[in-house]
């Protein structure tokens, strides 16, 4: 392939990509212990299992170059300073309280 096929190829595979070089995936994984006493029965029934996480991420990085994976707990904040993402794919439900999902914002 001659120098103008090669730059013509790298082109066209650049257009199917996003480029967004780092990017988080904030997520709360199903814990295998009971919730504190002072949490709802049913706190853990929207957190994820690892497998779904790590599907989700897979798939994340078929477009990004490097997909960080940040657990929404209550060094969350540092996690997401310290890695300093692009962009934030929010799965998280969040830890405790009435307001829980608004822990780590949209």
């Amino acid at each position: 392939m001659n120098v103008m096929g090669e730059a013509l190829s790298k082109v066209v595979l650049d257009a199917q990509r996003v480029f967004i070089m780092r990017l988080a995936l904030t997520y709360n994984v199903k814990k295998d212990t009971a919730p504190s006493k002072d949490a709802p029965e049913d706190c853990f029934a929207e957190w994820d299992e690892y497998t779904t996480i790590k599907s989700v991420r897979e798939a994340l990085l078929k477009r990004h170059e490097e997909v960080v994976l940040v657990e929404a707990d209550e060094d969350c904040y540092e996690k997401l300073r310290k890695s300093r993402p692009e962009l934030v794919f929010n799965m998280a439900e969040g830890l405790r309280g009435e307001s829980r999902e608004s822990h780590v914002p949209a």
